[in-house]
């Protein structure tokens, strides 16, 4: 099979761009996989890998979207496409109007909420749901049939388990010293969905409690540019390998007020780091509260400052559920049953 992935833009940051990275990463047989987004800054990643990536530019508006559909009825029938993969409800759309003229199949991958545009989105036969509280959201909102909803988790590569330079090194990088204790942060710099600010306020008491203590924060979004930082945090770009940084983290935050099924949860999970994060949609789909990470409700600053303090006064407790987040991950979320398992749904549409 040929399958056709279509994305708005492929950044470093963004958990959808890194699902599609792996599929494409590890084709079953003698499947081929391409690629097709409007931007991002991820390009590289996807080259090194030899995967077929190419970057639209039609521009916005109406007369981009016909310049698009054009351009994607050449490439299907040039490329042999059998599915089109469209992983946002932008493509979703433009994949339902190109079905009126070629025969490929279609799926979509559905890993945010959104909201509006009911009668816009959402027309592909099969709908990959990130969660169950994806899915939940596309039966009550978009009042999708429950027939047309798979639920298939983001997932990882342990092959990317490691981290190219040492702890010594990133550290130095950073300017911290060896014996201080690390927070880490790694997504977007986002208020109103990541809970940033709900994290430095945390943060802000936390460290004033204890001495030699950091925030690292990797990342993109001008979110941050809105909260007063104190000197005490590191604020990093987008790394293009992530788990350098995971390795010298003593845990890592998660403050969202929304959150479909993160990959932050796994990559911690995956990397052996003790997970604090918020009680809301796939993070508590993940995670169980006091065995393989810490929950609080989101919101509370207060209570995220209480799990804070347990994982520092209690390092033997936080490795433990450390490792069990890491057998937890290991065995429900690898990227060889998942790609599997993607197939599997290729080969049925």
């Amino acid at each position: 099979m040929n399958i056709l992935h279509l994305h708005t833009g492929l950044n470093l940051t963004c958990g959808i761009s890194k699902t599609i990275y792996l599929i494409a990463k590890y084709p079953i047989q003698e499947d081929k996989h391409y690629v097709i987004a409007i931007n991002g800054d991820a390009l590289r990643k996807f080259e090194d890998a030899k995967i077929s990536v190419k970057f639209l530019n039609n521009g916005k508006g109406l007369t981009g979207v016909l310049k698009t559909i054009l351009y994607l009825k050449k490439y299907i029938k040039a490329n042999g496409i059998d599915v089109l993969h469209s992983h946002h409800r932008f493509f979703d759309f433009i994949s339902y109007i190109i079905s009126f003229f070629c025969k490929t199949k279609r799926v979509t991958s559905v890993q945010s909420f959104v909201y509006g545009k009911k009668l816009l989105s959402y027309k592909s036969p099969v709908l990959l749901a990130a969660g169950d509280s994806v899915k939940k959201h596309l039966m009550e909102y978009f009042n999708v049939s429950e027939n047309r909803i798979i639920v298939f988790n983001n997932f990882v590569d342990l092959n990317e388990a490691k981290a190219q330079r040492t702890p010594d090194e990133i550290r130095k990088e950073l300017e911290i010293p060896a014996d201080s204790y690390l927070i880490g942060y790694i997504g977007r710099f986002s208020i109103k969905e990541k809970g940033i600010d709900i994290l430095i306020n945390a943060f802000n008491a936390f460290g004033k409690k204890h001495e030699s203590v950091y925030l690292v924060m990797v990342g993109s979004g001008e979110d941050i540019n809105k909260i007063k930082v104190p000197s005490n945090v590191k604020i990093l770009s987008s790394k293009n390998n992530i788990f350098d940084y995971y390795s010298v983290f003593d845990c890592i935050v998660l403050p969202s007020r929304v959150d479909p099924f993160p990959l932050t949860v796994l990559e911690a999970g995956m990397m052996s780091v003790p997970f604090i994060g918020s009680n809301v949609n796939g993070i508590k789909e993940i995670i169980t509260d006091n065995k393989d990470g810490l929950l609080f409700e989101k919101e509370k600053v207060n209570m995220l400052l209480e799990k804070l303090e347990m994982f520092y006064n209690e390092r033997d407790f936080a490795n433990k559920c450390a490792d069990k987040l890491y057998k937890k991950i290991i065995k429900r979320y690898n990227c060889i049953t998942s790609v599997e398992f993607l197939n599997c749904i290729y080969k049925k549409l």
